[in-house]
C-alpha cells in the first residue's frame, strides 16, 4: 500500500452554499482543501494550493467530477497534473479512480471522459439558461408599466405645496422624485393651465434651457 497521504478536496460556487453534503470524503484525510470558487476556471487558490501539495504516493479524494472541474480541458488538464506526479485521484460519489500512468482501469477512464463532457455540457446548459433569464427579465421590464412615481395623495400634497410657493426642487427631493415628476403632477392636477410640454416652475429651477414658463395653477 502508499505511504502517502489522503487529501480531501470539497469545493462549492459561492459562499451562499455549503460543503455539507461532501464532507463524507474528510474521514481519515490527512488534509483537508475547501473551496468556494466557481469551476469555470482552473485559476482557483485552494485548488492551486491542492496542486502544489500533493506528492508522489498520495490520494486525492473529491466528491463528484464536476466539484474538480466543469470544463472538459481543465478536468483532464488537473488530473493528468495529478496522476503524471504519482497521484491518484478517486471520485467518491462517481465511484472513479484515476491512477498514475496505466494503472486506471479502461472503463474507468472512458467513463472519467463522459461525466466530464456531461458536466461541461451542463454548466453550458446553466448558462444558457441564466442569460436567457436575464434576457426576459429585460423583456419583461420593457414592456411592464412603471408604478407611478406619486401616490395621488402626495401628488394633490405637491400641488398644494407648490400653491403655497416652495420651490419645485425642495419638493422634488423631499419626495424623493425628480423635478420632471414634479412637473407632471402640477400639469395633471385639476385646474391646471397646460404650458408647453413643461408645467410650472419657480424662477431658476426650470428643467429646461429657456426662460421658465408662469405660474401653471390659477
Amino acid at each position: 500500500m502508499s505511504n502517502g497521504q489522503v487529501l480531501a478536496y470539497l469545493r462549492v460556487s459561492s459562499t451562499g452554499q455549503n460543503l455539507d453534503r461532501q464532507e463524507t470524503i474528510t474521514e481519515g484525510a490527512d488534509r483537508v482543501f475547501r473551496e468556494k470558487a466557481s469551476a469555470k476556471t482552473r485559476d482557483r487558490p485552494v485548488l492551486a494550493e491542492l496542486l502544489g501539495y500533493a506528492r508522489e504516493g498520495d490520494t486525492v479524494r473529491v466528491w463528484s467530477i464536476d466539484r474538480l472541474g466543469r470544463n472538459l480541458r481543465d478536468l483532464l488538464a488537473i488530473v493528468e497534473e495529478l496522476t503524471a506526479k504519482g497521484v491518484t485521484v478517486q471520485f467518491e460519489k462517481d465511484n472513479l479512480t484515476y491512477s498514475p500512468d496505466s494503472d486506471t482501469r479502461p472503463m474507468d477512464r472512458l467513463m472519467f471522459h463522459m461525466l466530464s463532457i456531461f458536466a461541461e455540457f451542463e454548466r453550458s446548459l446553466i448558462d444558457e439558461r441564466r442569460r436567457e433569464g436575464i434576457a426576459a427579465a429585460k423583456a419583461a421590464g420593457k414592456r411592464g408599466h412603471r408604478a407611478p412615481a406619486l401616490t395621488p395623495q402626495q401628488a394633490e400634497d405637491a400641488c398644494l405645496r407648490h400653491a403655497q410657493g416652495v420651490p419645485v426642487a425642495r419638493i422634488a427631493r423631499e419626495a424623493g422624485v425628480s423635478r420632471n415628476t414634479i412637473y407632471k403632477a402640477l400639469r395633471e392636477a385639476p385646474g391646471a393651465v397646460r404650458l408647453g410640454a413643461t408645467a410650472v416652475a419657480t424662477e431658476g429651477e426650470t428643467g429646461f434651457d429657456g426662460p421658465a414658463p408662469r405660474n401653471s395653477l390659477l
